[in-house]
Protein backbone atom coordinates (compact mmCIF):
# COMPACT_ATOMS: atom_id res chain seq x y z
CA UNK A 1 0.00 0.00 0.00
CA UNK A 2 1.23 3.16 -1.16
CA UNK A 3 2.41 5.68 1.67
CA UNK A 4 -0.09 9.10 2.50
CA UNK A 5 -0.12 12.37 3.07
CA UNK A 6 -1.52 13.33 6.61
CA UNK A 7 -3.11 17.12 6.67
CA UNK A 8 -3.66 18.65 9.70
CA UNK A 9 -5.50 22.75 10.10
CA UNK A 10 -4.45 25.46 10.89
CA UNK A 11 -6.57 27.63 12.60
CA UNK A 12 -7.60 31.25 11.37
CA UNK A 13 -6.39 34.44 13.11
CA UNK A 14 -7.28 36.76 14.65
CA UNK A 15 -9.53 34.23 16.10
CA UNK A 16 -12.76 35.78 15.32
CA UNK A 17 -12.16 34.01 12.15
CA UNK A 18 -11.80 31.14 13.77
CA UNK A 19 -15.55 30.08 13.16
CA UNK A 20 -15.29 31.24 9.50
CA UNK A 21 -17.33 28.01 7.57
CA UNK A 22 -14.69 29.03 4.85
CA UNK A 23 -15.91 27.14 1.58
CA UNK A 24 -14.59 28.30 -1.91
CA UNK A 25 -11.23 29.79 -2.51
CA UNK A 26 -8.85 31.39 -5.20
CA UNK A 27 -5.49 33.25 -5.72
CA UNK A 28 -5.55 36.60 -6.17
CA UNK A 29 -2.24 37.32 -6.39
CA UNK A 30 1.19 36.45 -5.00
CA UNK A 31 0.63 34.15 -1.64
CA UNK A 32 -2.77 35.93 -1.27
CA UNK A 33 -6.24 34.00 -1.55
CA UNK A 34 -9.76 34.81 -1.29
CA UNK A 35 -12.39 32.53 0.27
CA UNK A 36 -15.90 32.53 0.54
CA UNK A 37 -17.45 32.05 4.21
CA UNK A 38 -20.95 30.45 3.65
CA UNK A 39 -22.65 31.91 6.80
CA UNK A 40 -21.88 35.54 5.71
CA UNK A 41 -22.69 36.65 2.57
CA UNK A 42 -21.14 40.53 2.94
CA UNK A 43 -17.99 40.15 2.24
CA UNK A 44 -15.09 37.49 0.80
CA UNK A 45 -12.16 36.91 3.01
CA UNK A 46 -8.17 37.22 2.48
CA UNK A 47 -5.83 35.16 3.67
CA UNK A 48 -2.15 35.86 2.98
CA UNK A 49 0.67 32.75 3.23
CA UNK A 50 4.08 32.73 3.36
CA UNK A 51 7.02 30.18 0.97
CA UNK A 52 6.39 27.80 4.29
CA UNK A 53 2.67 27.64 4.49
CA UNK A 54 1.92 30.13 7.68
CA UNK A 55 -0.58 32.52 7.62
CA UNK A 56 1.41 35.87 7.06
CA UNK A 57 -0.65 38.53 8.90
CA UNK A 58 -5.24 38.67 9.73
CA UNK A 59 -8.11 36.97 7.79
CA UNK A 60 -8.98 40.79 6.08
CA UNK A 61 -12.94 41.06 5.30
CA UNK A 62 -13.41 42.50 1.82
CA UNK A 63 -16.80 43.55 1.31
CA UNK A 64 -19.03 43.20 -1.38
CA UNK A 65 -20.43 46.38 -2.97
CA UNK A 66 -24.04 46.05 -4.87
CA UNK A 67 -25.77 43.09 -3.49
CA UNK A 68 -29.21 43.46 -2.85
CA UNK A 69 -30.08 41.23 0.25
CA UNK A 70 -30.78 37.89 -0.53
CA UNK A 71 -29.52 37.61 -3.85
CA UNK A 72 -26.62 35.95 -2.25
CA UNK A 73 -27.19 33.04 0.19
CA UNK A 74 -25.31 29.95 1.15
CA UNK A 75 -22.55 30.87 -0.92
CA UNK A 76 -20.41 27.58 -1.34
CA UNK A 77 -18.18 27.73 -4.73
CA UNK A 78 -16.13 30.62 -5.50
CA UNK A 79 -14.11 30.73 -9.13
CA UNK A 80 -11.31 33.07 -10.62
CA UNK A 81 -11.89 33.77 -14.43
CA UNK A 82 -9.96 37.05 -17.14
CA UNK A 83 -13.06 38.41 -18.04
CA UNK A 84 -12.06 40.98 -20.77
CA UNK A 85 -8.75 41.34 -18.97
CA UNK A 86 -10.01 42.11 -15.48
CA UNK A 87 -9.41 39.90 -12.72
CA UNK A 88 -13.15 38.13 -11.95
CA UNK A 89 -14.21 36.23 -9.35
CA UNK A 90 -17.36 34.03 -9.65
CA UNK A 91 -19.11 32.96 -6.84
CA UNK A 92 -22.54 30.56 -6.63
CA UNK A 93 -24.68 29.87 -3.98
CA UNK A 94 -25.76 25.99 -3.37
CA UNK A 95 -29.37 27.02 -4.51
CA UNK A 96 -30.72 24.75 -2.21
CA UNK A 97 -34.36 25.12 -0.53
CA UNK A 98 -33.95 26.37 3.28
CA UNK A 99 -35.93 26.03 6.30
CA UNK A 100 -39.68 27.26 5.20
CA UNK A 101 -39.67 30.59 5.74
CA UNK A 102 -42.99 32.87 6.66
CA UNK A 103 -43.70 34.61 3.17
CA UNK A 104 -43.88 30.98 1.30
CA UNK A 105 -44.16 27.28 1.89
CA UNK A 106 -40.00 27.56 1.17
CA UNK A 107 -36.88 29.49 0.60
CA UNK A 108 -34.49 29.12 -1.77
CA UNK A 109 -30.66 29.95 -1.64
CA UNK A 110 -29.87 31.55 -4.57
CA UNK A 111 -27.35 33.61 -6.49
CA UNK A 112 -24.48 33.56 -9.33
CA UNK A 113 -22.71 36.86 -8.47
CA UNK A 114 -19.39 38.33 -10.71
CA UNK A 115 -17.31 40.24 -8.83
CA UNK A 116 -14.65 42.52 -10.14
CA UNK A 117 -11.38 42.24 -8.03
CA UNK A 118 -9.41 44.94 -7.19
CA UNK A 119 -6.22 44.68 -4.39
CA UNK A 120 -7.84 47.68 -2.12
CA UNK A 121 -11.27 48.39 -1.34
CA UNK A 122 -15.05 47.15 -1.45
CA UNK A 123 -15.43 44.71 -4.24
CA UNK A 124 -18.16 45.49 -7.49
CA UNK A 125 -20.72 43.28 -7.56
CA UNK A 126 -23.22 41.89 -10.47
CA UNK A 127 -26.25 39.55 -9.76
CA UNK A 128 -26.89 37.41 -12.75
CA UNK A 129 -30.86 37.56 -12.22
CA UNK A 130 -33.12 34.12 -12.57
CA UNK A 131 -29.88 31.65 -12.43
CA UNK A 132 -31.56 29.10 -10.78
CA UNK A 133 -34.40 28.76 -12.88
CA UNK A 134 -32.28 29.05 -16.09
CA UNK A 135 -30.21 25.72 -14.27
CA UNK A 136 -33.52 23.60 -13.44
CA UNK A 137 -34.76 24.29 -17.49
CA UNK A 138 -31.31 23.22 -18.80
CA UNK A 139 -31.19 20.23 -16.41
CA UNK A 140 -33.86 18.95 -16.20
CA UNK A 141 -32.96 15.65 -14.18
CA UNK A 142 -32.45 18.06 -11.09
CA UNK A 143 -36.19 19.62 -10.86
CA UNK A 144 -37.34 17.01 -8.82
CA UNK A 145 -34.83 17.27 -6.08
CA UNK A 146 -35.08 21.46 -6.43
CA UNK A 147 -38.01 21.44 -3.51
CA UNK A 148 -35.90 18.88 -0.94
CA UNK A 149 -33.65 19.90 1.63
CA UNK A 150 -29.94 18.90 1.40
CA UNK A 151 -30.36 16.18 3.47
CA UNK A 152 -33.34 15.07 1.92
CA UNK A 153 -31.23 14.39 -1.35
CA UNK A 154 -32.55 17.93 -2.40
CA UNK A 155 -30.20 19.93 -4.90
CA UNK A 156 -27.30 21.48 -3.15
CA UNK A 157 -23.63 22.73 -5.45
CA UNK A 158 -20.89 23.33 -3.46
CA UNK A 159 -18.20 23.37 -6.02
CA UNK A 160 -16.95 26.21 -8.89
CA UNK A 161 -14.36 26.07 -11.01
CA UNK A 162 -13.70 27.90 -14.40
CA UNK A 163 -11.93 26.16 -17.03
CA UNK A 164 -10.21 29.16 -19.23
CA UNK A 165 -9.65 26.37 -22.60
CA UNK A 166 -13.23 26.08 -22.60
CA UNK A 167 -14.13 29.69 -21.17
CA UNK A 168 -16.87 26.86 -19.29
CA UNK A 169 -18.16 27.41 -15.39
CA UNK A 170 -17.72 23.62 -14.31
CA UNK A 171 -20.57 23.09 -11.17
CA UNK A 172 -19.41 20.15 -8.70
CA UNK A 173 -22.79 18.71 -7.40
CA UNK A 174 -22.98 17.61 -3.90
CA UNK A 175 -26.33 16.50 -3.97
CA UNK A 176 -28.34 14.43 -5.43
CA UNK A 177 -25.79 11.63 -6.05
CA UNK A 178 -25.90 9.04 -7.96
CA UNK A 179 -23.21 5.88 -6.38
CA UNK A 180 -20.66 5.40 -7.33
CA UNK A 181 -21.00 8.57 -9.42
CA UNK A 182 -20.64 12.27 -8.94
CA UNK A 183 -21.58 14.70 -11.08
CA UNK A 184 -20.42 18.01 -13.15
CA UNK A 185 -22.33 20.78 -15.15
CA UNK A 186 -20.26 22.15 -17.73
CA UNK A 187 -21.71 25.31 -18.65
CA UNK A 188 -20.17 28.09 -21.24
CA UNK A 189 -19.73 31.65 -20.47
CA UNK A 190 -19.83 34.28 -23.44
CA UNK A 191 -17.12 36.77 -21.51
CA UNK A 192 -17.95 39.53 -23.67
CA UNK A 193 -21.88 39.75 -23.25
CA UNK A 194 -23.76 40.81 -20.12
CA UNK A 195 -24.45 39.30 -17.40
CA UNK A 196 -27.48 38.10 -18.00
CA UNK A 197 -28.60 34.58 -18.85
CA UNK A 198 -28.26 34.65 -22.12
CA UNK A 199 -24.77 34.86 -21.65
CA UNK A 200 -24.63 30.84 -20.67
CA UNK A 201 -25.15 27.74 -22.73
CA UNK A 202 -25.78 24.48 -20.81
CA UNK A 203 -23.22 21.83 -21.45
CA UNK A 204 -23.11 18.16 -21.05
CA UNK A 205 -23.42 17.05 -17.39
CA UNK A 206 -20.32 14.60 -16.39
CA UNK A 207 -20.33 11.60 -14.37
CA UNK A 208 -16.85 11.10 -12.80
CA UNK A 209 -16.10 7.76 -10.70
CA UNK A 210 -13.17 6.34 -8.74
CA UNK A 211 -12.49 2.52 -7.93
CA UNK A 212 -12.91 3.66 -4.31
CA UNK A 213 -15.52 6.39 -4.46
CA UNK A 214 -18.30 5.79 -1.56
CA UNK A 215 -21.48 7.95 -1.12
CA UNK A 216 -19.69 10.87 -1.42
CA UNK A 217 -20.44 14.36 -3.45
CA UNK A 218 -18.17 17.31 -4.56
CA UNK A 219 -17.54 19.69 -2.00
CA UNK A 220 -15.17 21.94 -4.04
CA UNK A 221 -13.28 21.96 -7.67
CA UNK A 222 -10.79 23.63 -9.12
CA UNK A 223 -9.07 24.57 -12.94
CA UNK A 224 -5.55 23.93 -12.82
CA UNK A 225 -4.49 25.88 -16.03
CA UNK A 226 -0.36 24.91 -16.08
CA UNK A 227 -1.68 20.89 -16.10
CA UNK A 228 -4.76 21.58 -17.70
CA UNK A 229 -6.48 19.46 -15.13
CA UNK A 230 -8.85 19.59 -12.44
CA UNK A 231 -8.38 18.83 -8.23
CA UNK A 232 -11.89 17.97 -6.86
CA UNK A 233 -12.64 17.56 -2.88
CA UNK A 234 -14.84 14.65 -2.78
CA UNK A 235 -16.86 14.26 1.21
CA UNK A 236 -20.14 13.27 2.21
CA UNK A 237 -23.25 13.91 0.58
CA UNK A 238 -25.51 14.01 3.25
CA UNK A 239 -25.42 15.80 7.03
CA UNK A 240 -26.38 11.98 8.02
CA UNK A 241 -23.70 10.14 6.02
CA UNK A 242 -21.69 10.07 8.93
CA UNK A 243 -17.72 8.60 8.52
CA UNK A 244 -17.65 9.29 4.78
CA UNK A 245 -14.02 10.40 3.88
CA UNK A 246 -13.30 13.47 2.68
CA UNK A 247 -10.52 12.69 -0.51
CA UNK A 248 -8.59 14.94 -2.70
CA UNK A 249 -8.61 13.71 -6.85
CA UNK A 250 -7.47 14.17 -9.85
CA UNK A 251 -9.42 14.55 -12.90
CA UNK A 252 -8.74 15.02 -16.21
CA UNK A 253 -11.58 16.82 -17.57
CA UNK A 254 -13.06 14.82 -19.97
CA UNK A 255 -13.13 11.28 -18.76
CA UNK A 256 -15.74 9.41 -16.38
CA UNK A 257 -12.63 8.26 -14.28
CA UNK A 258 -10.95 10.49 -11.61
CA UNK A 259 -7.77 9.08 -9.38
CA UNK A 260 -7.92 9.25 -5.97
CA UNK A 261 -4.71 11.12 -4.37
CA UNK A 262 -2.68 9.39 -1.15
CA UNK A 263 -4.22 12.72 1.00
CA UNK A 264 -5.77 11.74 4.40
CA UNK A 265 -7.07 15.29 6.03
CA UNK A 266 -7.13 14.95 9.96
CA UNK A 267 -10.35 13.90 11.33
CA UNK A 268 -11.73 16.70 12.68
CA UNK A 269 -11.11 18.57 9.23
CA UNK A 270 -14.20 19.74 6.88
CA UNK A 271 -12.40 20.63 3.92
CA UNK A 272 -14.40 22.56 1.52
CA UNK A 273 -11.93 24.55 -0.62
CA UNK A 274 -9.19 23.52 -3.00
CA UNK A 275 -6.61 25.72 -4.69
CA UNK A 276 -3.40 25.56 -6.50
CA UNK A 277 -0.05 28.10 -6.19
CA UNK A 278 3.11 28.50 -7.44
CA UNK A 279 6.40 29.43 -4.60
CA UNK A 280 9.44 29.55 -6.35
CA UNK A 281 8.64 27.14 -9.02
CA UNK A 282 7.43 24.49 -6.80
CA UNK A 283 3.49 23.79 -7.13
CA UNK A 284 2.01 23.75 -3.88
CA UNK A 285 -2.03 22.98 -2.64
CA UNK A 286 -3.96 25.56 -0.67
CA UNK A 287 -7.02 23.43 1.37
CA UNK A 288 -9.78 25.92 3.75
CA UNK A 289 -11.85 24.81 6.04
CA UNK A 290 -15.35 24.94 7.16
CA UNK A 291 -14.10 24.51 10.24
CA UNK A 292 -12.52 28.13 10.69
CA UNK A 293 -8.89 27.20 8.83
CA UNK A 294 -6.80 26.07 6.45
CA UNK A 295 -4.13 24.15 5.33
CA UNK A 296 -1.18 24.12 2.82
CA UNK A 297 1.50 21.48 1.62
CA UNK A 298 3.87 20.82 -1.72
CA UNK A 299 2.34 18.66 -4.76
CA UNK A 300 5.58 16.45 -5.16
CA UNK A 301 4.80 15.52 -0.87
CA UNK A 302 1.49 13.72 -1.89
CA UNK A 303 2.83 9.84 -2.87
CA UNK A 304 2.43 8.63 -6.28
CA UNK A 305 1.51 12.15 -7.58
CA UNK A 306 3.76 14.56 -10.18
Amino acid sequence: MAATLRVSRTTFEPAIFASCNASGVVPVGGSRFAFIDNRDTSALFELTVSASGAQQGPVTPRPLAGIPKGTLTDPEGLALADIDGTRTLIAVSSLSTRVPGVAAPWAINDGLVRIRYTPHGDLQTDVMADFREWLLKQYPDLEPFAKLRPDDKGLNIEGLAWDSARSELVFGIRSPTAPPHATLLRVHLDTHAPWTVAALGAGPAAHVHSATLPTQGIRDITYDSDRNEFLILLGRSLGTDLGVPFQLCVWDGTSTAIEVLHVEFEPTMKPEGVTVFDVAGTRHVLIVDDAGGFATFKAHDVPGWI
